[in-house]
């Protein structure tokens, strides 16, 4: 029978439900109805198959009386809804271990990113109030801004001297000013940008989030947001759209020069496929993989039970039809001379 069970050692006497002995030393517990403790000899199992079975919290190990017990369904259906009690009690509390856990990391994330664009903005000396004092200027009391929304003009080149050809060939195009054309009126503002690369971000943050976050942490408008990897989950990974080279491309290209295709589309409840089905193109059309209904293993959070349907085609059997040529009697026949003889006596 299937079961999980521990070894333990205890310092409290303990008496054992087969030898009504002490145990002193290594004892097995029945985790069925009972939860008797008994000796290792007394289990009636191997030595070695308890230290197995108590390396697999999923596998239970029940006495005879237990054992009796689960071949009733309703023992056995209370046993199996006090499992799933359990997973989901597990899974409740881990998510809100997960959630803690996002919420300081992304404090500790808007934290970092504050300071170090600071230090990197006043190192380069791309503010306003950095670059426009010099060497006597006095420093202002207010509070500094990252970026200015009105930015200083650029600077005015010096005007080139005139020609003497200008006016004779008549110079500049009709309806171009002169300081336009000299580049004094209209100049294109050169904006200074630098990126910031972010990693290991979860597939549930868009670039609206991201977005939102470095408008509220630098106080500026203008921030342009590009996705490096795809987020539609899964090994559907472009490297287009990346200059990184990423090993579950190259794990894509492997399956592709194999001929072979990763059919399993069932995620887990973090939003992830973790189990992979590969299959060549001729059984392709004949399988299919959908998330078990009523699995027959253990729940798992992270690998959900999977059921997969191949349509196999019955075996042709082909027989031959009876000959219709009539064939004669050919019955052995009897010694009549021994059966007389025999009969005789």
């Amino acid at each position: 029978m299937s079961a999980a069970s521990t070894l333990n050692i205890s310092k409290n006497t303990i008496l054992c439900h087969a030898c009504a002995g002490d145990v002193n030393d290594e004892y097995v517990p029945c985790q069925g109805f009972c939860n008797a403790v008994f000796h290792l000899n007394c289990s009636g199992v191997k030595t070695e198959l308890l230290k197995e079975i108590a390396a697999h919290r999923q596998i239970f190990w029940l006495c005879r009386s237990c054992t009796t017990l689960m071949t009733d369904l309703r023992h056995r259906r209370s046993v199996q809804c006090a499992f799933e009690a359990g997973q989901e009690l597990s899974l409740s509390h881990h998510n809100r271990i997960v959630e803690q856990l996002k919420s300081e990391i992304l404090s500790e994330l808007k934290s970092e990113l504050s300071s170090n664009f600071a230090k990197l903005i006043a190192s380069n000396s791309l503010t306003p109030r950095s670059s426009g004092q010099g060497a006597g200027g006095s420093r202002g009391t207010g509070s500094r801004r990252l970026f200015d929304n009105n930015p200083a003009p650029p600077p005015v080149p010096n005007p080139l001297p005139p020609k003497d050809d200008v006016g004779k060939h008549g110079g500049l195009a009709d309806g171009v000013p002169k300081d336009d054309a000299d580049g004094n009126g209209i100049a294109a503002s050169v904006e200074d940008r630098f990126w910031l690369y972010l990693s290991r971000v979860s597939r549930r943050v868009n670039e609206e989030q991201i977005t939102k976050l470095a408008v509220d942490r630098l106080g500026v408008n203008d921030i342009k947001v590009k996705m490096l990897v795809a987020k539609e989950g899964g090994l559907e990974i472009d490297p287009v759209l990346s200059s990184i080279p990423l090993a579950s491309s190259y794990l894509i290209d492997g399956f592709n020069l194999h001929g072979l295709t990763q059919l399993n589309s069932c995620i887990n409840v973090y939003n992830n496929c973790l189990d992979l089905i590969l299959v060549n193109d001729v059984v392709l059309p004949k399988c299919a993989v959908f998330e078990a209904v009523e699995p027959l293993v253990p729940l798992d959070i992270a690998h959900p039970a999977l059921e997969m349907v191949v349509d196999v085609p019955a075996p042709t059997v082909t027989t031959e039809p009876p000959s219709t040529i009539q064939q004669p009697f050919n019955f052995r026949k009897a010694n009549y001379a021994a059966i007389k003889e025999e009969l005789s006596y």
